[in-house]
């Protein structure tokens, strides 16, 4: 089936085929009043063939600079592995983790990068609701912190669960410190 190539209308008969393969908002979460150590979805259904993530994110540490953790079901255990790849400028850098108590699915400003910036995250969870196999997540996300040379960065993630478990919840922290107001996190169920 050919995805469409406008929005539709008001009036525009859509047809049940051509929704069931869009992305379902699950949860949407924005950050407001005072920061917060972590997005929390919870109670996640097992309904769709796959997860989505895309947060909007700063952090309240006093730095230029947070990691962004990802923890799947509460499980703080040291059951996470993770290979990055980092792109800063002109340099590129690869790292691996075994055994992590999560996974650093990406960075975003902290208090003291630039005014109002933020990193963007985008989080993929394929085949969560699976309970024969360990997890997968896959993570790109790009933050900058000024505008002078090597403040813009770019990071692949490959990380691993090491549990059979169903995902029925995806928490998303700041290593040092609280997520900023103005922060957002949506989830979405992608139908297979």
């Amino acid at each position: 089936m050919a995805s469409p190539t406008t929005l539709f209308a008001t009036g525009d008969l859509v047809t049940a085929a051509q929704l069931n393969g869009l992305p379902v908002k699950i949860a949407d979460t924005t950050v407001a009043g005072a920061s917060v150590a972590s997005i929390d979805f919870t109670s996640v259904p097992s309904v769709y063939a796959h997860l989505m993530v895309v947060a909007y994110l700063r952090s309240a540490i006093v730095s230029t600079l947070d990691s962004v953790l990802v923890r799947l079901n509460n499980d703080s255990g040291a059951s996470y592995d993770s290979q990055h790849l980092y792109g800063t400028a002109a340099t590129v850098a690869a790292s691996e983790t075994f055994g992590a108590t999560q996974v650093v699915a990406g960075e975003c400003p902290g208090s003291t990068a630039g005014a109002n910036l933020f990193g963007g995250l985008d989080i993929w969870l394929p085949h969560y609701a699976n309970a024969a196999n360990n997890k997968v997540l896959r993570s790109f996300s790009a933050h900058k912190i000024g505008t002078a040379s090597g403040n813009l960065k770019a990071l692949n993630v490959a990380g691993f669960w090491r549990s059979n478990t169903a995902i029925s919840r995806v928490m998303l922290l700041a290593n040092g410190g609280n997520l900023e107001i103005g922060s957002r996190a949506t989830l979405y169920g992608i139908p297979g």
